[in-house]
């Protein structure tokens, strides 16, 4: 099992969620779709509800905002020791921030930013909450990467306000892993345009899930009123497929470690 009892190092996508305009058919889908026991945290913090696997919180899902449409894709939150540091260093690198730091209770303080080719991300700077605590398990996160059409200047970005750094991927052009903590370790991906895509999706950055059964998961979230985007195919990086949920949201989802 795969858990975490310390901060994610920074640069790490630590955390995702999701806005919906629709929180309760949302959270029934994906309860439906990967097993989650979910946790509302009632008025105080809008009903926003914590996904949990085996007890321990993997992602979050909450209601848009007054005047918000939600994304097309989960909301990748990339830990940092400052968040008004860089929330800086973004606006001084060409992005630009939405929603300034603040404090979410004495859970941590996080932002939301635009980088230069367009996608949305989000900052996560620890408090009593460090982000995610089971990953590459089912029902949890396994990978997250960057697409758009303008990987180097992603790159550049990413590189300039987080200090990434990059090892060209094998096999796939203009895709790069970020290198992370360690001998060979990797936290995420930078690369061009996701041909399982629509063309017209914007810059973005995609959130994987690990399942136990590729198949069985896309016909639970069809049965849960979600789409298949691409049917069930095996890849380098095991059985992968790429889904719609009920308020077309696109993920995806894997049957072992991808990247």
């Amino acid at each position: 099992m795969s858990t975490r009892s310390t901060p994610w190092d920074p640069g790490t996508p630590a955390w995702y969620d999701l806005a919906t305009t629709d929180l309760s058919a949302t959270t029934r889908f994906y309860a439906a779709t990967f097993g989650w026991e979910l946790m509302d945290t009632g008025d105080e913090f809008g009903h926003y509800t914590f996904a949990l696997v085996q007890g321990m919180p993997v992602a979050g899902v909450g209601p848009a905002m007054a005047g918000q449409a939600p994304l097309p894709v989960w909301t990748v939150y990339l830990a940092v020791d400052d968040a008004d540091k860089t929330a800086e260093a973004i606006t001084a690198h060409g992005g630009s921030v939405i929603v300034p730091p603040m404090a979410v209770a004495e859970q941590g303080r996080l932002a939301v930013a635009i980088d230069p080719t367009g996608a949305t991300f989000g900052l996560w700077e620890a408090g009593k909450m460090f982000g995610a605590v089971l990953v590459n398990e089912p029902g949890g996160v396994v990978w997250a990467d960057h697409r758009s059409t303008e990987p180097a200047a992603a790159q550049e970005f990413y590189g300039a306000v987080l200090g990434y750094r990059y090892s060209p991927a094998p096999g796939e052009e203009a895709y790069a892993s970020v290198d992370g903590p360690g001998p060979g370790g990797t936290i995420a991906g930078i690369g061009g345009p996701d041909g399982d895509l629509p063309a017209e999706l914007p810059s973005h950055w995609m959130t994987y899930f690990a399942v136990a059964s590729v198949d069985d998961t896309v016909a639970r979230a069809v049965e849960a009123g979600g789409s298949a985007v691409t049917q069930p195919a095996d890849t380098p990086f095991g059985r992968m497929a790429t889904l719609r949920d009920v308020q077309g949201t696109y993920f995806k989802i894997g049957s072992s470690t991808a990247g």
